[in-house]
């Protein structure tokens, strides 16, 4: 019974950082993609060992997930988020660490964001930026561009790509 209650428990804490996470998206920012930010999504990358956290006084303070990809053999970092009053404290930092420690062993990964704290955190993290030619070249097409949920007609030459404030991509 106690080990049922403290994982609804936690489940429930999944269920509040949705919610947080919500609300950066609310300022029409597209901080992160809306389906992966739902408490399930979290939860199950959570509990399939794919996601990195940071619990203070029963509440999530930081998250990080590392998602699986349509490849085999790429996983995407993304859906960072760090409790605001927390900002600047390294949590950033530190999960960026724990999710490269979930990435299975011979196996890829990439970032792409165009928020400039992120890009800065890939870099000092080993990733290379890749530029408008070698994109799709650095990164299957169907694991970058191809769950990208921006309106754009073509997605193979779209016109996001690399552009500041929008999307830029990094690749470990």
């Amino acid at each position: 019974y106690c080990a049922w209650e403290a994982l609804m428990s936690t489940r429930n804490r999944f269920a509040v950082l949705s919610q947080q996470m919500a609300k950066e998206n609310a300022h029409g920012d597209d901080v992160f993609m809306s389906e992966r930010i739902s408490a399930d999504s979290l939860w199950n990358a959570y509990q399939g060992g794919r996601a990195a956290i940071v619990e203070n006084n029963d509440r999530i303070t930081a998250i990080g997930v590392l998602w699986d990809t349509p490849h085999k053999d790429w996983f995407e970092l993304g859906s960072l988020w760090v409790d605001p009053p927390l900002r600047g404290s390294g949590l950033a930092h530190q999960m960026y660490s724990e999710r490269l420690k979930l990435l299975p062993e011979g196996k890829r990964c990439f970032v792409i964001s165009h928020n400039p704290r992120v890009e800065r955190l890939a870099t000092a993290h080993g990733f290379t930026e890749a530029n408008r030619d070698d994109w799709l070249l650095l990164a299957p097409y169907e694991v970058t561009c191809g769950p990208c949920d921006r309106k754009v007609d073509d997605k193979r030459c779209c016109t996001f790509r690399r552009v500041k404030n929008a999307c830029r991509l990094f690749v470990l």
